[in-house]
């Protein structure tokens, strides 16, 4: 099982928490503000943060912190979202 999280300010400048798991060849999104208890699922998961998600892999696959095919997974998870 791999985790990858991110931080990222909202409009209204909360800091929001995403979590992301990846086990047995399937996504788990996670989200929460920073004010907030509880994580929340997201299912499906919003485009934007598939792309966040791209941008996180793509950094850590260049420094050979992730399989090649966990990349490719996550590439195909994007084309089929956008149709």
């Amino acid at each position: 099982m791999t985790r990858h999280e991110w931080r990222e300010r909202t409009d209204d400048g909360e800091l929001r928490l995403v979590r992301v798991t990846h086990h047995a060849g399937r996504w788990a999104f996670e989200a929460r503000l920073k004010s907030e208890p509880a994580w929340t699922p997201l299912d499906p998961p919003p485009l934007d943060d598939l792309h966040e998600l791209h941008e996180v892999l793509a950094r850590k696959y260049r420094r050979g912190r992730v399989p090649h095919a966990q990349l490719l997974a996550l590439e195909a998870l994007i084309q089929a979202r956008q149709g």
